[in-house]
């Protein structure tokens, strides 16, 4: 059964606000997506994250998005946590 999907997201093009309050873009697909596939604890997980490293643009599930949500939570920086997590909502 597929399951339905919820978002898409580019990976490539993360909001972040800069030093000055500004917004830019950055890419977070090549370290996001590595963080998923070398810490997923279940296969699902580690290839969520090949999909990022790969295409940058996925389209995310329901459960997709609690699995970005919860390793984003571990992302030392702020700035690109909060991003993250602002781009699955």
């Amino acid at each position: 059964m597929k399951k339905e999907v919820l978002k898409k997201v580019d990976f490539r093009k993360v909001e972040i606000e800069n030093v000055e309050g500004g917004k830019e873009y950055t890419d977070v697909s090549k370290s996001f997506g590595n963080l998923l596939h070398s810490q997923g604890s279940t296969l699902e997980v580690t290839e969520l994250g090949k999909a990022i490293w790969r295409h940058g643009t996925v389209e995310l599930t329901a459960e997709d998005i609690q699995v970005v949500k919860k390793y984003a939570e571990t992302i030392q920086s702020y700035i690109l946590k909060t991003a993250i997590i602002a781009a699955i909502k």
